[in-house]
């Protein structure tokens, strides 16, 4: 064991200078590179391997949305333009500033708690299931759920070319609002992410117990719709953040060939950003490419801030409240089920700003600080980041005191949405909705494993 630490540290406190003279060249803040060597240290050189490594996640995203933004912008002197309005990089500074200081403080208050069972046989649990049959089982049904999802949707409308128009440039057509198309887009959705997520488990598991097969067929297929279809970018972060982060969490090896796997991930996310952008012939300006790999997370968090008009009022709206409460009914089911979309914290800065052309009508992911700083200035993020903190603690404490399931892979499938959360917040920071999404997670994902458990138990009795 003592092993394992010493070796971290170096490659921490390495990590840690190297983002520390690269911020300070860069922009000659000294200020701003001080607090992103602090978060690094803080975030990854304590070992806490009996807990989920949520800080360290929240610090990954962090350097890449936001100050990974912020570095690229200012080494070409970008003047960044959101919708109808410029920003200027003096805002963007101090948002940046704010949010370093945001993540500071969640860093101190979940360190603060000690965990109640270090030993943690949660996770022993979690390894077993991977092996397991049931595994296998709610990994099939994941897979047949999001294939049907996408047909139902293709089926829908009526031809590959308009699904992939419709989709990968994010537009709206008439069929958004039937029943199948609606059907098929909650099935992909739910399934999609937590399918690919749970077959990189499924494979590392098999070969740090000495089976090696080739990588599945039916996930390379979701890869494939979800790069050429949805062009969805997203998708495959979330999948490879929480496979890779519970992999470390287990303990799993990662063999090297990993590593070029990693670099042909990065270079799907440049080719798909710069299909977007419509840079697709300048894929060797260097110029163009680092800009659309990054998210304009910190472009909306600063303009909302230094120009926040009414969208305080509509986020203390009590209609927000009552239509998230709505919202856990899925559409098929209510077609004419009121739409989240004026309501959600992007679209409200887009409708003031502008809404960005290749992005349609989806609004802006403005990161997590962007909410409460509307609602309560600077106090208002603070506060929120001492109950993010504590949450964060509570919840991952609770799932560390399991140490029976009652239900076999619940301890995945609350994981994953705890995962999905934490990255939803990170990036949209609609507190609302990324609360939302990771409960209607927990909830379709564990109504799955009922249904395995189920088939599992009639199996057993020959029917």
């Amino acid at each position: 064991m003592p092993n394992v630490v010493i070796s971290r540290v170096p490659v921490t406190m390495l990590g840690s200078a190297v983002a520390f003279f690269s911020v300070l060249v860069i922009t000659a803040d000294f200020h701003l590179a001080a607090l992103v060597f602090i978060l690094i240290i803080m975030g990854f050189s304590k070992s806490a391997k009996a807990e989920l490594p949520l800080i360290q996640v929240m610090i990954g995203l962090y350097l890449y949305l936001f100050v990974f933004r912020f570095l690229v912008l200012t080494i070409y002197k970008v003047t960044p333009k959101l919708g109808r309005v410029v920003i200027s990089l003096e805002d963007m500074r101090n948002m940046l500033l704010l949010i370093s200081y945001e993540a500071l403080v969640i860093i101190l208050v979940f360190r603060a708690f000690k965990s109640t069972n270090p030993e943690n046989p949660a996770k022993k649990i979690l390894s077993d299931w991977l092996s397991s049959r049931n595994a296998t089982l709610l990994l099939n049904i994941l897979f047949v759920c999001t294939l049907m999802g996408f047909f139902l949707m293709l089926v829908t409308t009526g031809s590959i070319f308009t699904l992939v128009d419709v989709l990968f440039s994010h537009r709206k057509i008439s069929v958004t609002q039937e029943p199948v198309w609606q059907l098929g887009l909650t099935l992909w959705s739910l399934f999609s992410t937590p399918f690919l997520t749970l077959s990189l488990l499924r494979y590392l598991k098999l070969q740090n117990t000495g089976i090696f097969r080739v990588f599945p067929i039916q996930a390379f297929l979701i890869l494939a719709i979800f790069v050429l279809v949805f062009g969805g970018r997203l998708g495959i972060l979330i999948s490879c953040v929480i496979a890779f982060s519970l992999s470390r969490y287990l303990g799993f090896y990662l063999r090297k060939s990993w590593i070029f796997l990693g670099v042909a991930c990065v270079l799907v996310f440049l080719l798909i950003g710069n299909a977007r952008t419509q840079t697709v012939n300048d894929f060797f300006d260097l110029k163009k490419t680092l800009i659309s790999a990054t998210y304009p997370v910190l472009d909306a968090a600063a303009l909302a801030a230094s120009s926040p008009s009414d969208i305080p009022d509509q986020l203390k709206s009590g209609d927000r409240f009552s239509a998230y409460a709505i919202s856990f009914i899925p559409r098929f089911l209510w077609p004419e089920k009121p739409l989240l979309t004026s309501l959600t914290l992007d679209t409200q800065i887009a409708q003031v700003f502008g809404y960005e052309n290749q992005r349609g009508v989806t609004g802006w992911p403005s990161g997590f600080a962007t909410e409460p700083y509307l609602i309560g200035g600077v106090y208002g993020v603070f506060i929120y980041a001492l109950f993010l903190g504590m949450l964060l603690k509570i919840v991952v404490m609770r799932l560390n005191s399991r140490n029976t399931s009652r239900l076999e892979g619940i301890e995945f499938v609350a994981q994953y949405s705890l995962f999905y959360f934490l990255i939803a917040i990170m990036k949209d920071g609609d507190t609302l909705a990324a609360i939302q999404s990771g409960i209607r997670l927990f909830i379709w994902l564990s109504a799955l494993l009922v249904i395995v458990r189920s088939w599992q138990k009639l199996s057993q009795k020959g029917v």
